[in-house]
């Protein structure tokens, strides 16, 4: 249940005072989300990590881990959206599209790495090991393991609702805005009209609570969150939640 949907309309800022707490969701649909990068590995004859991870265009990351990996099962993150274009900078440097589709190897037993680069429109995907490959391959999935190990960010996921939810239940591309007292909410949203943001719904019947949506593909959520708090015409602002109705 999000804030729109709730009986009782309220702003999460006072989340604690209403003894609301948060469900763990999200969508990771791949009809929702468009990808940037996927990178995935199968199981070898030794204790090789099986997993695949996807990089979407709005910083979400998913991971489906399988085994030999600290994290087995459906976790996400969101990364940073300048170190996202960084990497898909770094692809289209490569001449990633002009690689081979498949690298043979020497040594049947190693692990078998595909990545898959989507870049406007179209996609390439590299298959091999690790003795076969280029050394360009072999440093984009040095990257790729860097983003996959690194223990910070990650949250399981356990159900699929929306797809700019993150687990804790933080909804990236919705923000509840807390008003000063007569400000022209129409005249006010049209200062983000760059960030595609639009008006959902007033959360409250003085007209100073508003829950706002926009484009997570257009700017980084967090940066948006942060300009709008530093607006002189905003008490408060945070990112929508999913909510249990308890």
């Amino acid at each position: 249940m999000t804030f729109r949907n709730l009986s009782s309309k309220i702003a999460c800022i006072f989340l604690a005072a209403y003894g609301l707490s948060c469900t763990p969701t999200l969508d990771l649909s791949d009809d929702e989300l468009a990808e940037v990068i996927e990178m995935e590995k199968t199981p070898c004859y030794q204790q090789c990590p099986v997993f695949k991870m996807t990089l979407y265009e709005n910083g979400i990351v998913k991971y489906e881990g399988e085994s030999y990996v600290d994290k087995e099962g459906l976790w996400s993150k969101k990364m940073n959206i300048n170190d996202l274009r960084k990497l898909a900078k770094k692809f289209r440097d490569s001449n990633f599209f002009e690689l081979e589709d498949v690298y043979r190897s020497e040594i049947p037993d190693q692990q078998t790495v595909t990545i898959t680069f989507h870049d406007n429109g179209s996609s390439k995907t590299v298959i091999g090991k690790a003795d076969g490959r280029p050394d360009i391959v072999l440093e984009l999935q040095a990257q790729l393991d860097e983003i996959a190990d690194s223990p910070e960010g990650w949250k399981e996921v356990f159900t699929e609702e929306n797809p700019n939810m993150l687990s804790d239940g933080t909804i990236t591309n919705e923000i509840v805005v807390q008003l000063v007292n007569g400000i022209n909410v129409d005249d006010w949203i049209n200062r983000y009209a760059q960030s595609e943001a639009r008006l959902v719904e007033s959360l409250s019947s003085s007209g100073r609570y508003w829950l706002i949506t926009f484009n997570s593909s257009s700017i980084d959520p967090d940066l948006l969150l942060e300009n709008i708090r530093n607006d002189p015409d905003v008490i408060g602002a945070e990112f929508n939640m999913q909510l249990d109705g308890r």
